[in-house]
């Protein structure tokens, strides 16, 4: 039975660790103790991997604990060696390029950071190296142009690296700030806190000091966060993007979104003709905005919200 199926629990607490091991399961894995402690939300939950041990210990129903991991009952299985190794291989190859052939194009942004199952410590060999950029305002479809030159041009992956490296999220800086300033419920909560930004920590803390609705929904994640980013000071204190580049940004944007649009068209039938329909994704392209957004993340909203301590806003466009 997937996520978007499950029964819940009956104290708040129950229910979204229930809701939790049970979208690691459709993924095949479980939670780290030491992760899924930092998802409570309750000031009388378990604190420490140890004691939230011993509250699982006497939940059999509700979860199966092996090494230090959380599994829904039922599907318990040993972690796929060397995740956290190679999180940190994945992070190397990404702050290298960022250093290197992405530079003038990192120069645009307020923020890159780094999202998905390298965020959390657990890729697969082959995963892809997920980003969230945000953008200075008037730079974004020029920015996105040239990221999209440096991934054609570089060096053929290695055979324990990156499968491709994805920009899911692009975002002007106004888009972004809208986007964390309201209510988004646990899953955007979630990814928003696992992210790690490699450039403009500073701002993507005031990102998130500007969301305080995240502090509810994980208030032990959040707080831990931002004692890990520096100080936004003078984070919001940039120049503008000068006109001229905003004038390329702006010739740029229709063929380069339609272009995107096409590919994933094409991905999508391909997609569908293999039978991997739950791979199957949207392509957002606004002028301020690029998001891919798959079905099965969709899915995953949905189940999120069963353990949200907060309504979910609507997405934004």
């Amino acid at each position: 039975m997937g996520a978007e199926g499950i029964a819940l629990g009956s104290a708040p607490t129950e229910q979204r660790v229930e809701v939790l091991l049970a979208i690691a399961r459709d993924f095949g894995m479980g939670i780290p103790l030491e992760q899924l402690q930092w998802l409570m939300a309750g000031a009388e939950d378990p604190s420490t991997p140890a004691e939230l041990e011993r509250w699982l210990l006497a939940r059999p129903s509700l979860a199966v604990v092996e090494n230090g991991t959380a599994f829904a009952p039922g599907h318990a299985r040993p972690e796929s060696p060397g995740r956290s190794s190679r999180a940190i291989a994945f992070q190397r190859c990404a702050e290298s390029f960022i250093a290197g052939p992405l530079a003038p194009a990192a120069r645009l942004t307020r923020c890159l950071a780094i999202t998905g199952s390298v965020a959390y410590g657990n890729p697969e060999q082959g995963d892809d190296l997920d980003f969230l950029a945000v953008v200075r305002e008037g730079a974004l479809w020029l920015f996105l142009a040239w990221t999209y030159l440096c991934v054609r041009l570089r060096a053929p992956r290695e055979v324990d690296g990156p499968s491709s490296w994805c920009f899911n999220h692009v975002l002007s800086e106004v888009s972004a700030r809208t986007d964390y300033a309201r209510s988004r419920g646990l899953l955007f909560a979630r990814e928003a806190l696992m992210a790690k930004p490699l450039v403009g920590g500073a701002f993507y803390r005031e990102l998130l000091e500007s969301a305080p609705w995240m502090r509810e929904e994980l208030p032990r994640l959040y707080s831990r966060c931002l004692e890990e980013l520096p100080k936004a000071g003078s984070a919001s204190q940039v120049k503008a993007v000068p006109l001229a580049l905003r004038a390329v940004n702006l010739l740029l944007y229709v063929p380069l979104a339609a272009y995107l649009q096409a590919q994933g068209l094409l991905r999508n039938w391909r997609f569908r003709r293999t039978g991997r329909t739950e791979e199957c994704f949207r392509t957002q392209t606004y002028l301020t905005r690029l998001a891919y957004v798959s079905d099965r993340f969709d899915r995953l909203i949905a189940a999120y919200d069963r353990a949200s301590a907060r309504p979910r806003a609507a997405a934004p466009t």
